[in-house]
């Protein structure tokens, strides 16, 4: 698995984030949304203002293929381009658009969240249809609470109950139909990078390679004493809460970013030189974009490097910053896309 293969540990967390932000709490289930660059990061905290992402040109001696995207704190630098004007268009207009500029496109970046995942059956935790309506769950605490780090210090067998139910909620689900297409999307381009942010492993399982999972996968667990790791289909298997290590007995956990917790480094460092490199055309799949490190390529093509569509059937905050709109669902809008581009290309 991209970020775990080569770390059988949990990877070791980086320092305490220059940006941080707490997770949302009306995304999915599996949508563990998570803030926080490196100290690495090119970060420029002023006193004011939000975060703008602005384009760099690679310095002296560096080896990067394209424009560097460095993130600051102040107002947003203004496009150094002749930018499409953001009108209303129809959904089949938008998809025109967007195919037009794939079409043309090398190295395409996508980046994905829960709307991804809603057509697989994926339910949210709060709000319509949520697992986890009321203030508190049965033992008294927030859902947030629950699924956070510290909890899992303290008292992993609270935390692994309410992972299993989650867990159980989703299973069974499939990749849909926008899962497929970003598959066959990778054959129309010389680079096609996923981010997902994710942990059903829908995007593995409708065969995807080139994916960063920034916060993990619910299938992979692993023993927090000697580091071993595997895989498991579903949580079905599991004979206890929290499941132990067959090597030393010692607790298991998945390998995802728990609420009060960092990104994985490697997840992370592998993002951000993705984003090093420039990418044609930024694709924001079924995401509303309230973390910075997610809104930064769209910040970035409204700065005038590339391209941003957006696919998802509500505005959100980004939709202003992105060259093409197009509301709908993923499941539908993807694969019209790619059909669109197979026709262009016939």
């Amino acid at each position: 698995m991209v970020g775990w293969a080569s770390e059988p540990r949990w990877p070791r967390f980086i320092p305490k984030p220059a940006l941080s932000v707490r997770r949302h709490h009306t995304a999915s289930a599996f949508d563990k949304r998570r803030s926080g660059f490196s100290r690495r990061s090119k970060v420029n905290a002023t006193r004011s203002g939000r975060p703008a992402i602005r384009p760099c040109q690679a310095s002296v001696g560096s080896t990067s293929a394209g424009p560097r995207w460095q993130i600051s704190r102040g107002r947003r630098v203004p496009s150094n381009r002749p930018r499409d004007q953001f009108v209303t268009a129809s959904l089949e207009e938008s998809i025109a658009g967007a195919a037009r500029a794939l079409g043309s496109a090398s190295r395409v970046l996508a980046i994905t969240g829960a709307g991804m995942s809603a057509d697989s059956g994926m339910p949210t935790y709060r709000g319509v249809g949520g697992l986890y309506n009321d203030e508190a769950t049965a033992d008294g605490v927030p859902i947030e609470q629950a699924l956070s780090g510290p909890m899992f210090a303290r008292d992993p067998g609270l935390t692994w109950k309410y992972l299993a139910q989650i867990e159980s909620a989703c299973r069974g689900a499939r990749p849909n139909a926008g899962h497929r297409g970003l598959v066959s999307l990778a054959g129309h381009v010389d680079h096609l990078c996923v981010v997902t942010q994710n942990v059903d492993g829908l995007h593995r399982a409708a065969g995807t390679h080139d994916i960063i999972e920034m916060h993990g996968n619910i299938h992979r667990l692993f023993c927090i004493r000697c580091g071993q790791s595997r895989h498991v289909q579903d949580y079905s298997g599991l004979r206890q809460w929290p499941p132990l290590c067959a090597r030393c007995d010692g607790v298991e956990r998945p390998a995802v970013v728990l609420f009060g917790e960092t990104l994985p480094r490697s997840a992370l460092e592998r993002y951000q030189r993705e984003l090093a490199r420039g990418f044609d055309v930024v694709l924001m799949i079924g995401t509303t974009a309230v973390f910075e490190y997610i809104a930064a390529p769209a910040h970035a093509a409204a700065a005038g490097q590339g391209k941003a569509i957006e696919i998802n059937p509500a505005e959100t905050p980004i939709t202003a910053l992105c060259d093409v709109k197009c509301t709908g669902r993923a499941a539908d809008v993807i694969p019209e896309l790619v059909r669109q581009l197979e026709m262009g290309a016939a």
